[in-house]
């Protein structure tokens, strides 16, 4: 794969940091910063861009210092280059319906007790469902999408705030207003045999161990039963030959 210049991969990171970042499944605190680990990966998942680790942006932070600003593990653009540019979370009224791409190991709980923030402050939610997928693929290979009711939620008076075009934000949301594939169905557990009772596999029968030693001594006198009247036959033909 062919690796791209630091200055190319600059201009990725400014339309992120600094126009787009709800295209990427991103959304920046309100002081502007995303966190490094997220953006990368964000960057991964771009055709042409699978090669981009943290030293590719820390790279491109050293070639062009005045334009970044890295605090801890936090990235945002530089204030005093472009001044009013960071894209805030804004309260807004959300559209009837936004995508959440949930863990599978979470949705039952989700289901149960609706969605809840974990490593954010806030819960991210999209208008598209290929979008809500991909964010979710973050955290699970195969995440279940999510359907929420969004625009009843606001009217009764759960708030949402806007990032961008595609983003919405908000804090958390009872499981009335969510709605998601059923459950799997639960396997059930094979029955306890009764005390004293030994577990049969389907196919299986039983044998009788006291039955053998019979059968054997039945099949032994047929066979010794047989040799005497093979002998008796053979000493006949013999004595017509030579009487």
């Amino acid at each position: 794969m062919t690796r791209r210049q630091p200055k190319q991969l600059g201009k990725l990171l400014h339309y992120i940091l600094g126009y787009r970042p709800d295209e990427f499944g991103l959304a920046p605190d309100t002081d502007g910063f995303l966190l490094l680990k997220e953006l990368q990966q964000a960057i991964r998942e771009e055709e042409g861009w699978s090669y981009v680790r943290l030293t590719d942006i820390q790279e491109v932070l050293l070639v062009q210092p005045s334009r970044f600003e890295l605090l801890d593990d936090r990235i945002r653009l530089n204030p005093h280059e472009v001044s009013g540019l960071f894209i805030h979370p804004e309260p807004a009224a959300p559209p009837e319906f936004l995508h959440h791409g949930a863990r599978r190991k979470a949705y039952p709980h989700i289901l149960e007790k609706g969605l809840r923030p974990s490593r954010f402050p806030y819960v991210c939610l999209t208008c598209q469902e290929n979008l809500a997928l991909r964010i979710g693929q973050r955290r699970d290979p195969k995440p279940v999408l999510i359907k929420v009711h969004a625009a009843r939620a606001h009217e009764e008076g759960i708030p949402f705030s806007r990032v961008g075009e595609l983003l919405y934000l908000v804090q958390s949301l009872p499981p009335n207003y969510i709605e998601g594939p059923p459950l799997p169905r639960e396997k059930p557990f094979p029955k306890k045999a009764p005390e004293g009772s030994v577990y049969e596999p389907p196919g299986s029968f039983e044998v009788n161990l006291r039955s053998i030693p019979k059968r054997l001594h039945r099949e032994k006198e047929k066979r010794l039963e047989s040799w005497k009247k093979e002998t008796r036959r053979y000493r006949k033909m013999r004595e017509k030959r030579h009487p």
